[in-house]
Order: structure tokens, then sequence, then C-alpha cells
């Protein structure tokens, strides 16, 4: 699906994210804001609709994660109380 979006799509998705961000605003993080953008951006490019309405919903699949975790994560104050709590 690597495809260029016309303009009507960029004002689409501009116009989507301008009227979440003006009912939210005053619930909303810097770092809130960015992802919100980042949501629609990323659900329009797949063209989620498109899918979820052809039923594809995420029902019944089987997700892999391979996680090289974190450099230096046993020494990294951030991580300290994983190990005090035997989660690690």
């Amino acid at each position: 699906m690597n495809r260029l979006r016309s303009s009507a799509e960029e004002r689409s998705i501009r116009n989507k994210f301008e009227n979440l961000l003006s009912e939210n605003i005053d619930k909303l993080s810097s770092c809130a804001v960015i992802q919100l953008w980042e949501v629609i951006q990323q659900n329009t490019y797949h063209e989620r609709r498109l899918l979820h309405d052809s039923g594809f919903r995420g029902e019944n699949i089987i997700i892999a994660v391979l996680d090289a975790g974190f450099l230096n994560v046993n020494i990294l104050a951030p991580f300290d109380s994983l190990f005090a709590n035997n989660q690690l």
C-alpha cells in the first residue's frame, strides 16, 4: 500500500486532526497531540476504514513480538523497580 497521498487526502487528515484537537485540547499533553497526529496519519495511510469495512478487524489473529530489550537495562534507573519487583 505504499502510495503517495493526494492533496484531498492530506486535507482530510489535517481536518480530522484539527477537529479532534479542538474538541480535546484541554485534555491533551503535547506528547499526546503528537501521538494523535501519528495515529490519524497511520489509519488514513493504511486505509483502516476500508480494511475494517472489509471484515479485517483483528479478531482471531496471533501477533508475535520480537523484542531485543533495552541496552543497559540492568543499570538504568528507570528500570530499577522492574528488578526490585522481580519483573525482569
